[in-house]
Parts: structure tokens; C-alpha cells; sequence
């Protein structure tokens, strides 16, 4: 029975799967035939079974740090799930042959799909269900048909590994509009589309952030040239530094709305040297924004296990705690002015800059992107 639900899992690209039913069918058929539906209708809920399998993203999501989290899901989902069996059943019985004080549904046939809401059951809440899809079994016995004897059902995933699948619908998503979390160079990140204000504007609405705080937009070295005007400080800068945590402050193009920078001629911009937000840079043709996965004014969140209360506002997630290597934010630094200026001092200390650049100077009050 797992290495069937197993399987069905991954084919389904699916967070949870499970199957239930009851343990003893052999008893099941003896008792059809005899007629005792009173003893089926005695049967308690251990006397079935709910075989939950979570994903290997939904695993590596929830171990980092919640074992006991992952265990709790699985625990909640199959007592529910069991439930279900022993409430469903009488419901294919002549009614007289039910005890009149024995609770039940009677039970569906037709497969569904649900979107979540918060009046599902604890095993959903805490494993942050957006979809489910079920497909009920029905049993066939000497001519008859008993409804519901189980049922198979699987939770749409929203979390990822960071292997080429993830990555794959890391693209997807961005390109498409919407919004991820990633394990970044320094942190966990919001990542969007910069140039899609519906996207932008979503990004604020999960972080509560003032937007007279542009976001910076992430690129690499071919990119750049298209999305801000560089100068030798900033070629320098991206020569000597860069992909490290570093972002620069540089005069925008026209590919950048001036909405997404509040009227300001200036943007920043940054690159990252992990695999995964390297990639999506790469093949996503469109500017993207990334910023650091926390509401605003709140510290920055470094962990899977952190970072899964946001699970709800955003389309996807892929969950590595291997990834982030500064545990801090990038270092900013002010490329319009001369001598350049740090503007936010972190990831970076200004001593080695100011070996790329002598003339480097400490600003901390200067505008932060």
C-alpha cells in the first residue's frame, strides 16, 4: 500500500497522498453474506486503516528542526481519515438494519476537488492544504455495490526541493506571475516578476512593507546591462565581487517601471551564486524582484521551518537550508555618487571592498532599495 501511494505521489507531483479503507475485507464479505450489517455497524474506527505518505519535499520541508510537525500532520490526517471509513459505512445498509443512535454520512461516489479554507480538519491546517484532490473505491460483492469502503486522496503541492523539478516550477511560476519563496544567498526570499505591478503589488501586501521601499531586482552579468547603466565603479564592483551577497545602487533603464521604484531614477540591483536563484535568473526573461522572506521590520528568516507561515500567500516554495551561506542581507552599495557609498553594511565588511574600490566610503543614512 505505499509503494502504491507512493508512487501516485510523485506521479501526481502532490505534497501528501493516502489511501484508507478497512483492515479486514475477509471479514467484510462474511458478514455481507450473512446479513450482520449490526456487527459491521459495531466495527470502531481502529478497525481501519490510513496509510499517509508525505512527499519528499513536504519531508524535507518539515523535518528541518519539525519532526514533531510532520509527525502531527500524518497523525491527524490518518485518524481523520479512519474516521471517515467508520462514519461512511452504514450508509450502505438497509436503514433498519442500522442501530437508530449510530452516527453516519451517507457516502459519496463521484471523485472532487476542494480548495482549502480553514474549516478543514486540524491534519489540513497544519500541513497548510491549498488543494486536494479524492477519488472514492467502491467495493463490488455478489451483485451489490458498497460506496466508500475507500477512498484515495492526494494534497497539490506547494513545496519543493531544490532539485530540477522545483526549479523547473520555480520558473514557471515567476514567468507566469507569480510569486515563490527561495533559499537565497544570504536568506529566505520573495521572488516576482518586477515588471508586473500586480506581482509587486502582492509582494508588499505579504510582507507589509511602505512602498516608498522599492525592492531590489535580481540579475547576473549578461542581465545587468539591461535593466541599469553601469559605470566603472559598478563594473568594478561586478568584475571583482560579484556573485557574492552585494547590491548595487545604479541609474535605471526604461525596462524598469518607474512605479516599481516610486518615481526614483535609481534602482538596485544584485546577482546570487546558489544554483537555485542563479537558474531562475537565467531563464526567466523578465526582471525579477527578490527581497527577504519576513514582514517587514521583523528579522529575516534562515530556516524552512520559519519561513512556512507564508506558505498560504505564496505559489510555491522550494525548502533547502543548505543553501543560504551569509545568514545575513547583501551589503549595499550607492554606485551614483562619487566617492561610491556603502548604504547598508552586512553580508560584506568594508574592508575587503574597499579593496576593489579604494575611494569607498561609509553612508549608512543614505536611501536602502
Amino acid at each position: 500500500m505505499y509503494a502504491i501511494v507512493r508512487t501516485a505521489v510523485l506521479d501526481l507531483d502532490s505534497d501528501i497522498g493516502m489511501s484508507r479503507s478497512m483492515r479486514d475485507y475477509a471479514a467484510f464479505v462474511r458478514a455481507v453474506r450473512e446479513g450482520r450489517f449490526r456487527d459491521l455497524c459495531a466495527l470502531k474506527q481502529a478497525d481501519y486503516f490510513c496509510c499517509v505518505v508525505p512527499s519528499p519535499n513536504m519531508a524535507c520541508a518539515m523535518m528541518q528542526d519539525r519532526s514533531e510537525t510532520l509527525a502531527g500532520v500524518l497523525k491527524a490526517i490518518a485518524m481523520r481519515m479512519q474516521y471517515n471509513s467508520w462514519h461512511y459505512l452504514p450508509g450502505n445498509f438497509p436503514a433498519e438494519t442500522v442501530p437508530p443512535d449510530r452516527h453516519f454520512y451517507f457516502p459519496p461516489e463521484m471523485p472532487d476537488t476542494a480548495e482549502w479554507s480553514d474549516q478543514h480538519h486540524k491534519g489540513h491546517i497544519l500541513a497548510s492544504v491549498r488543494y486536494s484532490i479524492r477519488s472514492p473505491h467502491h467495493v463490488s460483492l455478489d451483485g451489490g455495490k458498497f460506496l466508500m469502503c475507500s477512498d484515495t486522496l492526494f494534497y497539490h503541492p506547494k513545496v519543493y526541493a531544490s532539485d530540477e523539478r522545483g526549479i523547473a516550477k520555480a520558473v514557471e511560476v515567476l514567468s507566469a506571475g507569480g510569486v515563490a519563496i527561495l533559499p537565497a544567498d544570504t536568506v529566505y526570499g520573495f521572488f516576482a516578476s518586477a515588471v508586473r505591478r500586480e506581482s509587486v503589488e502582492r509582494v508588499y501586501s505579504i510582507k507589509r512593507r511602505e512602498k516608498r521601499k522599492p525592492f531590489v531586482i535580481y540579475t547576473n552579468r549578461e542581465k545587468v546591462s539591461g535593466v541599469v547603466e553601469l559605470n566603472e565603479t559598478a563594473e568594478r564592483l561586478i568584475e571583482r565581487v560579484w556573485p557574492k551577497a552585494l547590491s548595487l545602487i545604479l541609474p535605471k533603464k526604461p525596462a524598469v517601471p518607474d512605479w516599481f521604484t516610486n518615481g526614483q531614477p535609481t534602482v538596485a540591483v544584485m546577482t546570487a551564486q546558489n544554483r537555485v536563484v542563479a537558474r531562475v535568473i537565467a531563464e526567466v526573461d523578465e526582471p525579477i524582484l527578490g527581497t527577504t522572506c519576513n514582514l517587514s521590520g521583523e528579522p529575516e528568516l534562515k530556516k524552512a521551518e520559519e519561513v512556512f507561515r507564508f506558505i498560504d500567500d505564496v505559489d510555491m516554495m522550494i525548502a533547502d537550508d543548505a543553501i543560504p551561506v551569509y545568514n545575513r542581507p547583501s551589503t549595499m552599495i550607492d554606485c551614483t555618487v562619487w566617492p561610491p557609498k556603502i548604504a547598508r553594511l552586512s553580508s560584506l565588511s568594508y574592508e575587503e571592498l574597499k579593496e576593489v574600490v579604494p575611494e569607498l566610503e561609509i553612508d549608512l543614512g543614505r536611501r536602502l532599495a
